[in-house]
């Protein structure tokens, strides 16, 4: 009998309760339904998933003890660690106290009083409030010109610092003894000895081409080239005081390294053309006293000095050319000198210049023009 069937009979004998006889139905039919689930087969999708399930939870729980003990052993390193470095650390204070001397109390020593009838305090400067500037605009061309400015300033003072070093020879020019006396006249000029840039030069000047004006004569008439050197000006630049300065430097050095004998005059004045007028830097005259050569002088900065030299500038070439027409000279001389330049052999530069048939040419129907129309063409 089954502990279900005593429960059943006790329950009836002690208490007399009428109950149906349910349990023993129950009973069996759970054991008859367990013997016909027995028999029946079992699922093997549901027995494999729920083996992987129990394995996946096992090695879960491993995981998680394994994270627990590493978490537990980093602790206790670096609890050895912070332990190992105390120690140490102590040990080494230990030695160096005992090993190190004890240091001695220096006692301050005592300020000086300040002696109050002969010393000043010093007075405390107060900052001043910044001025408002303004702010200034600057243009392109007007940057530029400023550059110009700078650049030329610069040159200027290296100029003249060289000029200081450089003093001027007593005798600068060689002369001959036959130099040109006060009025010569030739068939086609006369020099006039004359003082340059004086009252008198100025008047001889007044109303003709000269040479600094005969580069307008390649495209105007010879009134409006007239009108363009019809100045008088006191006006002096500093590369026009320069320009004086080395100018008898430069034709010595040039009379002394080629071996002619230069001379100076002060005006010569055309015969030929009645507004034609030219003052050379120097002449080189012929045996019959004629003036064979011209001898022009420049003192350009470094940048025209070497530029000039490659290739003359058109108003020199015009300058020159002019000279020549008005004196008959064959050819001429153009003398760059700049001591401001390094090496030295590039300080001296010497352009030996023939007479030019198509400037020439020209030079002579501007004056015929003029003779028969007498105004500007």
């Amino acid at each position: 009998m089954s502990i279900l069937g005593l429960e059943n009979t006790f329950a009836y004998t002690s208490f007399d309760f009428d109950f149906p006889d349910t349990t023993q139905k129950e009973t069996s039919e759970s054991t008859s339904s367990s013997r016909s689930g027995s028999s029946d087969s079992v699922d093997p999708l549901l027995a494999v998933s729920g083996a992987f399930f129990m394995i996946v939870l096992v090695f879960f729980e491993y995981y998680l003890i394994y994270l627990f003990f590493k978490k537990m052993a980093k602790k206790i390193k670096k609890s050895d660690d912070a332990s190992i470095f105390n120690q140490s650390a102590s040990q080494i204070i230990s030695t160096k106290n005992e090993e190190s001397e004890p240091v001695p109390i220096l006692s301050p020593k005592p300020k000086p009083t300040p002696n109050l009838e002969f010393e000043q305090m010093p007075v405390p400067i107060l900052a001043q409030k910044p001025k408002d500037v303004k702010k200034i605009t600057v243009t392109a061309p007007e940057q530029k010109a400023i550059q110009k400015k700078t650049v030329a300033a610069k040159e200027n003072a290296q100029a003249s610092k060289a000029n200081e070093k450089r003093p001027t020879p007593k005798k600068a020019i060689r002369t001959t003894s036959r130099a040109p006396k006060t009025t010569a006249k030739s068939d086609i000029y006369e020099i006039i000895d004359v003082k340059q840039r004086s009252q008198r030069w100025f008047d001889l000047r007044e109303g003709k081409v000269t040479g600094t004006a005969a580069i307008h004569l390649k495209n105007h008439s010879v009134s409006y080239a007239a009108n363009k050197s019809n100045y008088r000006s006191s006006y002096s630049s500093y590369a026009m005081e320069r320009g004086r300065k080395l100018e008898p430097i430069g034709i010595s050095k040039f009379a002394d390294e080629y071996g002619f004998d230069v001379e100076t005059i002060g005006f010569v004045n055309s015969l030929v053309y009645e507004k034609a007028g030219f003052s050379p830097d120097g002449v080189i005259m012929g045996d019959s006293g004629e003036i064979k050569t011209i001898v022009e002088h420049k003192a350009f900065n470094r940048e025209r000095h070497l530029r000039c030299a490659r290739k003359i500038e058109e108003s020199v070439m015009y300058q020159i050319q002019f000279g020549m027409f008005v004196t008959g000279a064959k050819d001429a001389y153009l003398v760059l000198y700049n001591p401001d330049l390094f090496p030295y052999d590039k300080e001296l530069i010497v352009k030996h210049i023939h007479r030019d048939g198509e400037i020439m040419s020209l030079f002579r129907d501007r004056y015929r023009n003029y003779k028969i129309n007498g105004y500007a063409q």
